[in-house]
């Protein structure tokens, strides 16, 4: 998208795109259940739920929750059509100190307070004309915007063991799929109107997602009352040290995401240049391609409940490896080579990502937000 230049400043203003993917929607389904677990019954991998506790009734204690989504121990929600379209939408950007809440409050309130927050504060972007308010607004935005994040680990614990890894593929694609849509739409609009439509645009997706959530999003016990905050971050950084598997996880995450984020930068040099000498606008449509690929997610997350996570994980590392010699030894010559290896990259790169989750989130069901956030900043190291 193009910059605000119309903002008052000396300086060439720099904005980050921060808004632009949004929750998907969802209703709970009948059919199978994980079950319901007390705490001295829970295992590894079942998060432990509370018995005999009263169902709360009201979102940050005055906002009442619709009575078909209030927590119903005799039938939990659990992962079905709805919520894969709710959580599959429902995705932004991560932040390492309040995404690790989704393992310590209940988490429809924390999601509906960050969807609002993040949805008001939009409201600023197009409206100022200092870069300065528009830096410290972008800011508080990204901040509030890790709602993904924390329905990542919810819909593992909704899923039933058997189709979490579909669960986790449907968040995943919603999340790539709001940054490539985004990508597209906000580089089209910026195009052929002004800037300022990109987030008059975001605001209103947002507000719509928001109400979205509050009429579709399941409520479920917190599960980790006994703990406090400052707990809950200790027990992350002793995660990154003493368990092998996520030291592991978080190595190939780190080396695959290098080799995808540079690939994906270095393709706008390549479009942009001979022998293509492609303009900005048809550079930002080679988003389509990667949306493709990520909508291979239902089947990638199906084949990766029917086979161990790291056996899928070691095949697509060679499946990317085979793609990445593809982009590198064609890329160059046709145009056909660059768009095989875009959707051969998204797909494999997308299947090393749940295989990866799917695997650490078996480690400790109390801590899947924790986990799934160390994860997370491996990704963007």
């Amino acid at each position: 998208m193009s910059h605000p230049n119309d903002l008052t400043t000396n300086e060439t203003p720099l904005t980050d795109n921060n808004d632009n993917d949004h929750p998907h929607v969802n209703v709970p389904q009948r059919g199978e259940r994980f079950g319901t677990m007390s705490s001295e019954t829970a295992t590894l991998d079942e998060p432990a739920v509370p018995k005999n506790k009263p169902t709360a009734t009201t979102d940050l204690y005055f906002i009442p929750i619709p009575r078909y989504l209030r927590y119903n121990p005799d039938s939990p929600p659990h992962f079905g059509l709805y919520l894969n379209v709710l959580f599959g939408l429902a995705s932004t950007f991560c932040l390492l100190l309040l995404s690790p809440l989704g393992d310590l409050v209940r988490r429809r309130p924390l999601i509906l307070l960050l969807a609002f927050l993040a949805a008001a504060l939009t409201i600023g972007l197009p409206l100022t004309s200092s870069i300065i308010v528009f830096e410290v607004l972008s800011f508080f935005i990204g901040a509030m915007s890790v709602v993904p994040q924390i329905l990542m680990p919810f819909a593992a614990d909704l899923a039933p063991p058997e189709r979490r890894a579909s669960a986790l593929s449907i968040v995943l694609a919603g999340l790539l799929l709001g940054v490539l849509i985004a990508r597209v739409l906000a580089g089209i609009i910026a195009n052929f109107a002004s800037w300022r439509i990109v987030y008059w645009l975001a605001f209103g997706l947002q507000t719509g997602i928001l109400g979205l959530l509050y009429f579709m999003l399941p409520d479920f016990p917190a599960k980790n009352e006994h703990m406090t905050y400052g707990g809950i971050l200790y027990s992350m950084a002793k995660f990154t040290v003493t368990e092998p598997l996520l030291i592991q996880s978080l190595l190939v995450n780190m080396a695959s995401m290098a080799c995808f984020t540079n690939f994906w930068v270095t393709l706008t040099f390549l479009l942009g240049g001979p022998p293509y000498n492609y303009s900005t606008l048809v550079i930002g449509l080679f988003g389509l391609v990667g949306m493709v690929g990520v909508a291979m997610a239902p089947v990638v997350g199906r084949i990766i409940d029917r086979v161990i996570p790291w056996l899928a994980t070691v095949i697509a590392t060679f499946g990317s490896l085979i793609f990445y010699s593809i982009q590198t030894g064609a890329g160059g010559i046709n145009i056909a080579a660059v768009i095989i290896a875009c959707f051969g990259i998204d797909v494999f790169r997308q299947t090393q990502q749940v295989s990866l989750t799917t695997a650490v989130f078996g480690l400790d069901a109390n801590a899947r937000s924790r986990l799934n956030a160390v994860l997370i900043i491996s990704v963007r190291t």
